[in-house]
């Protein structure tokens, strides 16, 4: 699953893909980073920043109950040279992607893309 939406987002996204990771609540587990970006970060600041997001999920669960406005797809950070994207399948359980800040690569087909393959 998480296999085969980190193939289809790099052939999508290509060299602007970042990194894929899925994450639970106890732990998480790198589909793909690309080396650039493998480099800046040590295991214990990927473990630091899998903390931040799995507390940030509990944080913005409460916003998706009080909007009558159908399933989130997806949250969305948006950096000056990089977009993450983070795609819930419960409180504490989802999918974590991020690419460079670029127009031709299209978020909403990688919300798409994610809708259809996660």
């Amino acid at each position: 699953m998480v296999e085969e939406f980190t193939d289809e987002l790099h052939s999508m996204a290509g060299e602007d893909l970042r990194a894929v990771a899925s994450f639970g609540k106890l732990d998480y587990d790198v589909a793909y980073i690309r080396d650039d970006v493998g480099e800046r970060y040590s295991r214990e600041g990927l473990d630091d920043l899998y903390r931040n997001l799995v507390s940030d999920g509990i944080a913005n669960d409460e916003i998706g109950q009080r909007m009558a406005v159908g399933d989130q797809q997806a949250r969305i950070k948006v950096f000056e040279e990089v977009i993450v994207l983070i795609f819930p399948s419960s409180r504490y359980e989802g999918v974590f992607a991020s690419v460079d800040r670029d127009p031709d690569v299209s978020i909403l087909e990688i919300i798409d893309l994610a809708d259809a393959e996660l």
